[in-house]
C-alpha cells in the first residue's frame, strides 16, 4: 500500500491524507475539535490524534477538549475517542502505553497521562509541576516535558514517579535521539531578552551541556538519523528549518509562517514542516537541503496545518 501523510487542520478539525507518491489528497476527514499532534501507532495501525481546544489556541481559549482520536489509517474513519484530562496536546508512545502532556486545571498540576492503548482507557498519570506542559518525549525509562512558560524542563522517572527540574529559560519543542540527548526548543515564543536556541539535555545527568544557536524563535524540533531539525518562527514572516549534524548547523531552508511541527519519512530522506499560519506543508528533501514541493491545506492567515504523521 503506498505511503501516505496525515496532516491535521486546526480551525477546519480536519485530518487530510495524502499519498506520497503523487501527493494528492485522497481523503479529508471530519474529526472533533480541534485536532493538534499526531502519531502514528504502527503496530496497532492507529493514528493517534489529540485535541486541546474547541477552539483558539493556549492562552486564549473558549473551553478545553479532553479526547485523543483512534484512527484507522486505511480505511480513515475514526474507530474510537479516549477521554483524557485537561487539554492533552503531546504524544509519545512506548509499547502499548500512549504518554500524553496534558495543562493544568483547576484541580491538578499539569502532567503526563498514560493512555493504554489495548485497553483504551486512562491508567495512569503524572504531575510534572508546571502548569502548561505541551510536548513530550521518551528516553528509555525516563519522560521529558517542555513546559511553556515555566523555567525549566521535566524529567520523569516513569518507574518510581520521581521528578527532576531542568532549568531552562521557557521552552517549546523537544525530542530524544533514542539513546543519550534531549533536545529542547528555547525560549517560549516572544519571550525577550534570552538567547534563542535548542537547549541539548544530556540524559545521563539530566543537565543542559550545550546551545545550539539560532536567529529566530525555535520551536519544533525533531530528530532523524544523524540530523536535528529545528523550525525557527519569525513574529514578522516566513520560518525556517534548520538542520544540524554533529551539534553543526548544515543548513537554514526558508519555509512558511510559523512552522509548528515536524515530521520525517521513516528512511531520513524527506522531512515535513507545518507552517500553521501560511496554510501549507512544505517538504524538504535532507539530502539536497531544499524545500522540492508545497501543500497546500487552509486560508493563509488561519490555524492551518498542525500535527503530521508519516503512515508506511
Amino acid at each position: 500500500m503506498t505511503d501516505q501523510l496525515a496532516v491535521a487542520c486546526q480551525d477546519a478539525s480536519t485530518i487530510t491524507f495524502f499519498t506520497t507518491d503523487t501527493w494528492e489528497p485522497t481523503t479529508v476527514l471530519d474529526v472533533v475539535a480541534q485536532p493538534h499532534e499526531l502519531l502514528f501507532d504502527h503496530d496497532r495501525r492507529l493514528l493517534l490524534c489529540s485535541h486541546a481546544y474547541r477552539s483558539g489556541f493556549y492562552g486564549d481559549f473558549t473551553e478545553r477538549a479532553h479526547e485523543i482520536s483512534l484512527i484507522d489509517p486505511d480505511t480513515h474513519q475514526v474507530v474510537d475517542v479516549i477521554d483524557v484530562p485537561h487539554a492533552p496536546h503531546g504524544l509519545a508512545l512506548k509499547d502499548n502505553l500512549l504518554h500524553v502532556s496534558v495543562e493544568a486545571s483547576e484541580h491538578e498540576e499539569g502532567g503526563i497521562v498514560v493512555v493504554d492503548l489495548d485497553k483504551r482507557k486512562v491508567v495512569d498519570r503524572f504531575d510534572v509541576h508546571a502548569g502548561g506542559p505541551h510536548w513530550v518525549t521518551l528516553n528509555g525509562d525516563k519522560a521529558y516535558t517542555s513546559n511553556k512558560e515555566a523555567r525549566f524542563v521535566t524529567s520523569v522517572d516513569l518507574g518510581t514517579k520521581a521528578t527532576e527540574r531542568i532549568e531552562v529559560p521557557g521552552s517549546e519543542g523537544i525530542a530524544s535521539d533514542g539513546r543519550r540527548y534531549v533536545y529542547v526548543s528555547t525560549p517560549v515564543l516572544g519571550a525577550q531578552g534570552v538567547d534563542r536556541g535548542v537547549r541539548v539535555i544530556d540524559t545521563e545527568v539530566d543537565r543542559v551541556v550545550r546551545i545550539l544557536p539560532t536567529e529566530e524563535y525555535p520551536m519544533p524540533v525533531h530528530v532523524t538519523g544523524d540530523l536535528v531539525l529545528v523550525g525557527e518562527n519569525s513574529l514578522s514572516g516566513n520560518g525556517f528549518l534548520s538542520v544540524f549534524r554533529d551539534f553543526e548547523r548544515v543548513a537554514r531552508i526558508e519555509v512558511g509562517r510559523f512552522p509548528l511541527t515536524l515530521e520525517s519519512s521513516p528512511d531520513g530522506r524527506v522531512a515535513y514542516v507545518s507552517n500553521l499560519m501560511s496554510g501549507t506543508v512544505s517538504i524538504v528533501d535532507l539530502a539536497g537541503l531544499a524545500v522540492v514541493k508545497e501543500l497546500d491545506l487552509a486560508t493563509p492567515g488561519t490555524a492551518g496545518p498542525h500535527g503530521l504523521a508519516y503512515l508506511s
